[in-house]
């Protein structure tokens, strides 16, 4: 997710010095970073940018630069994001299908279920739910990231449920993701 703290690995194979002799030589988006590269150097730790992708570059040479390799990887930046999905009472959650922007419950009682997505694992514990039906906002369920519906009989017409998901301790990471539920039973 942008700027988080992102940390490579450089794992040499086909060099016949030890790992503790090798010179590592560390890039990021094609600037160089003496600070994080030398001898032994092996990882590198770098915050993200806010969008886009960073590209990670390695230069891994033996102490006597007779053998050298080099590799660039791309880090894609992902924003924070919600997946709506149903949960069914004997079965549990239906994460082979994601609910994209209608849901046709098909009874009078259906559960919904979100997932985040992208967040910093340090965050998904700190999240702040706020649900809305309607655009009214909801009192948040004992399981925030639940929410059971019940829709009486010979129900006609469509409810907005949104969610809103948001790091108190780091603004970027937040999220809002609406879903149409259909009501006709």
């Amino acid at each position: 997710i942008s700027q988080s703290l992102i940390k490579a690995s450089a794992i040499p194979r086909g060099f016949a010095s030890s790992n503790s002799r090798l010179i590592y030589e560390w890039e990021k988006n094609g600037d160089n970073f003496p600070s994080g590269s030398g001898r032994a150097k092996k990882t590198f730790s770098f915050y993200s940018q806010m969008v886009g992708t960073d590209v990670v570059g390695i230069k891994v040479s033996s102490p006597d630069s007779a053998i050298t390799a080099y590799k660039t990887v791309e880090v894609p930046i992902r924003e924070p994001k919600i997946l709506f999905y149903e949960e069914r009472p004997l079965e549990g959650p239906q994460y082979q299908k994601e609910l994209s922007s209608l849901f046709r419950p098909g009874k009078t009682e259906a559960t919904l279920r979100a997932e985040p997505f992208f967040f910093s694992k340090k965050a998904l514990p700190l999240l702040s739910y706020e649900w809305k039906i309607n655009n009214k906002k909801i009192e948040t369920p004992s399981r925030p990231n639940i929410i059971n519906l019940s829709i009486p009989a010979g129900s006609k017409g469509a409810s907005l449920i949104g969610l809103s998901l948001e790091n108190p301790k780091n603004i970027l990471e937040r999220a809002l993701k609406n879903i149409r539920a259909d009501l006709n039973l």
